[in-house]
């Protein structure tokens, strides 16, 4: 008998296909168990990689290796003390926590010469395992230096009482506040100030986007009691409340937008009442309630634009009361019922202006209000 060799015996061994399937499945499936086994791993090194922070006082450094840092309690930074937290670092609020200023805290990294998304620190929470958001930064009395620099903030909302419902993203009283590069969107408070409160504080803001907050009171977007407040390359969007709400103090706006805010009251856009206001080359626009609404006090408009604001029968640009106003070079036109109506002892001058309207009057006035227009066109 002649005898194969195992080639040829393989050649013609009628199961070589059901083998060679085998084989494979074999392959497969070691495959299919390492590709498992290097996404356990890979999970339980994400979970070794987090770290958690109790209740209490934190201090030191937060960087990127840590990250991210979950919160389990409310924490607080002590007087004298300092926090830092490296760019990209994020922070996620394991339930309705506060974050409490009362030393230094600082973000980002100053001497990066371009700041973009990549680089931002985000605090925020997991929505659908905490749907009461966490409790927002609160400032108390805190170091001059603190400052938010490229960095989100979300999902945080103020819903206790007294100054605890006010400032969803951000409270500070008597504090000195530096916010740049930042985003504030989709924070809430029961109170006044969806996205940022401020109580007798001196923030600067500059290149910050405030959008999509809203509150219980005023000033979806900011609420200021008093103080000192600068805006620089602001915008200030789509917020329920409003979008900036002042009493007292000083309000300074440049290069800044306040656009499709729905005000619960009169001053969809900007409300303002006893204060002094500053705004150059701002647009206020497509608001509902009206642009901007002052009572007592002063403001001075400057190369800006007031248009397709809605909701009142007249001055849905501007409607002021008891103050004093000059506008140089400012356009009012388009707004839905009137462009300016000032009322109660103003006074109102009027440099280098276009008011139109299409319905209601494009200057409204009563017989207390004193009026200077200088090279106006006002078409009704």
């Amino acid at each position: 008998m002649k005898l194969l060799s195992a080639a040829a015996c393989v050649r013609t061994c009628p199961t070589r296909e059901k083998c060679g399937a085998r084989e494979d499945t074999r392959a497969a499936a070691k495959a299919r168990g390492f590709v498992l086994f290097f996404l356990v791993l890979l999970g339980i090194c994400s979970a070794l990689a987090a770290t958690h922070i109790s209740a209490g006082d934190v201090s030191g450094a937060w960087t990127l290796s840590g990250s991210p840092y979950i919160i389990d309690g409310s924490v607080t930074v002590p007087k004298d003390q300092t926090l830092t937290i490296e760019p990209k670092v994020v922070v996620q609020f394991a339930g309705h926590y506060q974050f409490i200023v009362r030393g230094k805290l600082q973000t980002g990294d100053s001497d990066f010469k371009v700041h973009d998304k990549e680089m931002r620190v985000l605090f925020t929470t997991d929505l659908a395992k905490n749907p009461a958001g966490w409790g927002g930064l609160r400032f108390d009395n805190a170091h001059g230096e603190c400052r938010l620099l490229d960095c989100d903030i979300e999902h945080a909302h103020a819903t206790d009482e007294g100054t605890a419902a006010m400032g969803g993203a951000i409270y500070c009283e008597n504090t000195n506040l530096a916010i740049t590069n930042c985003s504030l969107h989709d924070n809430a408070a029961s109170g006044a100030g969806g996205a940022m409160a401020c109580v007798n504080s001196a923030p600067k803001l500059a290149n910050v986007s405030i959008s999509q907050n809203s509150s219980g009171g005023a000033g979806g977007g900011i609420y200021a009691a008093g103080g000192d407040v600068n805006l620089a390359n602001v915008t200030v969007t789509e917020n329920t409340g409003g979008g900036i709400a002042m009493t007292g103090g000083q309000l300074r706006l440049a290069n800044c937008s306040l656009s499709e805010n729905k005000g619960a009251e009169q001053g969809g856009g900007l409300k303002a009442g006893g204060c002094a206001v500053s705004i150059a080359n701002a647009t206020i626009s497509k608001n509902e309630k009206g642009g901007v609404y002052l009572e007592g006090g002063t403001l001075s408009l400057a190369n800006c634009s007031i248009h397709r604001n809605t909701g009142l029968d007249r001055g849905a640009g501007l409607f002021i009361k008891k103050a004093e106003v000059n506008l140089a070079n400012t356009s009012v036109s388009d707004n839905a019922a009137g462009a300016v109506c000032a009322l109660d002892n103003s006074e109102i001058t009027l440099t280098n202006c276009s008011l139109e309207t299409t319905a209601g009057r494009a200057l409204d006035t009563d017989s207390t209000t004193t009026v200077t227009k200088i090279n106006c066109r006002i078409k009704e």
